[in-house]
């Protein structure tokens, strides 16, 4: 089991993770994190479709003030992964 900082590491890895952007040993240690671990496995599949939902919006603004929130709670997420 891992500690609560090898935690912290592997959570600021999913979104590098996702876009593809880990070399070929760091992307196989997180994969196999993620298919042992429930809670960073939730999390990373919330940073997918949190993503995928604001590249399917991009061109749009938000039109109201949870829209707004959602969109900075993904940019929080991208940029801190907590």
């Amino acid at each position: 089991m891992l500690g609560p900082v090898s935690h912290r590491r592997i959570r600021r890895s999913i979104g590098p993770y996702l876009d593809d952007e880990l070399g070929p040993a760091a992307r196989a240690e997180i994969a196999r994190h993620l298919a042992m671990c429930w809670g960073c496995n939730s999390l990373s599949e919330s940073f997918r479709l949190v993503k995928a939902a604001l590249r399917a919006r991009a061109e749009r603004q938000p039109t109201n003030m949870g829209a707004l929130r959602l969109k900075n709670l993904a940019q929080s997420l991208a940029l801190h992964g907590d």
